[in-house]
C-alpha cells in the first residue's frame, strides 16, 4: 500500500538543503528531500559513498568527516546503524495526512518523519517510540467501543486511491458510499437515515491509519505484517481487502483502539 512505501519520498529539484540542530534537548536533521536522506542513510548503515553533490553539502554543515558520521550525528542515526525492524505509520483525513518511519536497532531508534516541506530525523530511546508514533494514528479512545451498522463495504477503487495518495479521490468514494446507504435505508433506524459510519462518510469527518511493519531478512527489508484502519469521531473499523466471487471490495470489520494498539505494541518492542 502507499506505493511500498514512500510516495513522501520527492526528488528535490533545487540546492541540497541539510540542517543540523542542536538548540533543542534532543538533536535532529532537517533535509529539504530524498537525496540528503538516502545520504545519511547510506554512510550510517556503513555503505559507499554518494557523489560530491550530496557529500559536500553534508561535510559543509559538519555531519561528515574524513572518518564518517560525526557527534551528535551518529546518535541520530544510532537506529539506522543496526536495523532489524523498521515501523512506517500513516494517518490520513480528507484534508490532512502525516507520515514517518521508525528504525529499530538494538538499544536506539531512529524516527524520519516525511514532512510536506521537509523531512526531519531524530533519534529516540525505545520507551519514547510508542507516544512518538500515537501523532502519526487516528486511534485516540472512542466513546462508542464497537457498532455494526453499515456501510460494512466499499469498492475496491478504495484501496487503489489509499494506494496511489490521493485523499480527494478516497473522499469521493467513501461520500458516495454512505450516500448510497442512507437511501438503502429510508427511514432507517430509530427514524435516522444515516449510521453513524455513513455519517462521517458523507461529512469527511473519517481518518484512516495505516501501519507497515518489515524486518530485515538477508540484508533486505521485508513485509512482516500491517494495519489499516477507518475511524469516525465514534467508532473504529478494520480494512479488509475480500472478494465476492471473482469481484474484490473492500468490507470495514469493527474493531477496537485496544485491540490495535496490542497488535502495534508486538511491533515495537526491543529487538535483542
Amino acid at each position: 500500500l502507499l506505493r511500498r512505501h514512500h510516495p513522501h519520498v520527492r526528488e528535490h529539484k533545487g540546492p541540497v538543503m541539510l540542517r543540523l540542530h542542536t538548540e533543542t534537548p534532543n538533536p535532529y536533521f532537517s533535509m529539504s528531500g530524498e537525496k540528503e536522506l538516502l545520504a545519511i542513510t547510506a554512510y550510517a548503515a556503513g555503505g559507499a559513498a554518494h557523489d560530491e553533490a550530496v557529500t559536500a553539502p553534508l561535510r559543509k554543515c559538519g555531519v561528515l568527516t574524513a572518518a564518517g558520521l560525526a557527534p551528535p550525528a551518529d546518535s541520530i542515526t544510532a537506529g539506522l546503524a543496526g536495523a532489524r525492524r523498521r515501523v512506517y505509520m500513516m494517518t490520513m483525513s480528507a484534508t490532512d495526512g502525516r507520515q514517518c518511519d521508525a528504525y529499530i536497532a538494538p538499544g536506539a531508534v531512529t524516527m524520519v518523519d516525511y514532512g510536506t516541506d521537509e523531512y526531519t530525523m531524530c533519534g529516540l530511546d525505545h520507551c519514547e517510540l510508542p507516544i512518538a508514533l500515537l501523532a502519526y494514528t487516528a486511534l485516540k479512545p472512542r466513546p462508542v467501543e464497537r457498532e455494526d451498522l453499515g456501510p460494512l463495504r466499499a469498492p475496491i477503487e478504495f484501496l487503489d486511491y489509499l494506494d496511489a495518495g490521493k485523499p480527494h479521490m478516497i473522499a469521493r468514494v467513501l461520500q458516495r458510499t454512505g450516500m448510497e446507504y442512507a437511501r438503502e435505508r429510508g427511514g432507517g433506524i430509530l427514524g435516522a437515515r444515516h449510521s453513524t459510519l455513513s455519517h462521517t462518510m458523507v461529512e469527511g469527518t473519517w481518518a484512516i491509519t495505516v501501519g507497515f511493519l518489515y524486518e530485515m531478512v538477508d540484508g533486505q527489508w521485508q513485509q512482516a505484517d500491517s494495519v489499516l484502519t477507518l475511524a469516525s469521531p465514534h467508532t473504529l473499523y478494520e480494512i479488509v481487502r475480500d472478494q465476492d466471487g471473482r469481484r474484490p471490495f473492500v468490507r470495514f470489520d469493527p474493531i477496537t483502539g485496544r485491540l490495535v494498539w496490542m497488535r502495534l505494541g508486538q511491533w515495537l518492542a526491543p529487538v535483542g
